[in-house]
């Protein structure tokens, strides 16, 4: 198995969080916006260095879904098969308005400073808000009601929901960058493989290999809808594809959390494929 990390991220590759050697200073705002074709070319690459010719399979979820879908349009010979959960061919548009805000988010923080904020060392409140904003999008209203309702913290005045969403974006801005953020989200907002090829059915015109979709039914992220469209197109063109809707109250979140439930279909599919 090869997990390898995305330009931009702050987990390994070159990030704005860097040292430009030229400056002696972080990119910041000048590290470039890259886009999810950067994304697999930059894995294309890291293979041919490993001299690895051929995959037998792609898998990923969300951010990593697109990749995958992208790979089966930019790579259709290198892989036998494909496995995307909680993906689509591009994020809706009421995913990309609670993007937006989140950005918005951070650049207005006052410490943001167009993006050359690494002088001040404490985690920025615009990231952390936007990450609460981030979290909205992964939940689901059946979720959000069992896990907190209306329920209080303690005696005090303050809710559940509130409680958790402070630590879930004091937890994450603690150990992501802001720029970071910014520009990976943005390069899941710019996908859109529709809008690129003409349409879906070409996208993945030259994709012949098996394919496993995975959605789940609260995932308002990438509604089932939106991967039913991958399916139509590919089912089109003559591919093998199939398309495991689970039922789950988890949201965007469940192929991160319900793995009893994602599991089974998989380990059949890649039986089927080796």
């Amino acid at each position: 198995m090869i997990c390898a990390n995305i330009p931009g991220s702050c987990f390994g590759t070159t990030a704005p969080q860097s040292i430009d050697p030229v400056t002696g200073k972080p990119y910041g705002s000048r590290y470039p916006w890259p886009a999810i074709e950067d994304m697999v070319h930059s894995q294309k690459i890291l293979l041919d260095r490993l001299g690895i010719s051929h995959l037998r399979a792609v898998a990923g979820g969300s951010l990593g879904g697109m990749q995958v879908l992208m790979w089966a349009a930019l790579y259709p010979d290198f892989t036998d098969s494909i496995i995307t959960m909680a993906a689509g061919p591009a994020v809706p548009v009421q995913g990309i308005a609670w993007h937006v805000i989140g950005r918005k988010m951070i650049e207005s923080d006052a410490h943001f400073n167009g993006g050359d904020y690494y002088d001040f060392h404490e985690p920025l409140r615009g990231l952390q808000i936007a990450r609460m904003v981030g979290h909205m999008t992964y939940l689901s209203p059946t979720s959000l009601q069992s896990k907190f309702g209306r329920r209080r913290r303690g005696n005090t005045r303050q809710f559940e929901i509130d409680s958790y969403f402070e630590y879930q974006g004091r937890k994450f801005a603690a150990q992501y960058d802001a720029n970071s953020y910014i520009r990976v989200q943005a390069a899941m907002d710019e996908m859109d493989l529709e809008e690129q090829h003409g349409s879906l059915q070409q996208a993945f015109a030259k994709w012949q290999g098996r394919t496993l979709l995975v959605s789940f039914d609260t995932d308002w992220l990438f509604p089932v809808s939106e991967v039913d469209r991958v399916e139509a197109a590919m089912a089109a063109n003559g591919t093998p594809v199939q398309h495991e809707r689970i039922s789950s109250p988890n949201g965007h979140d469940t192929f991160l959390i319900d793995y009893d439930l994602i599991t089974e279909p998989v380990r059949t599919f890649l039986s089927l494929s080796s």
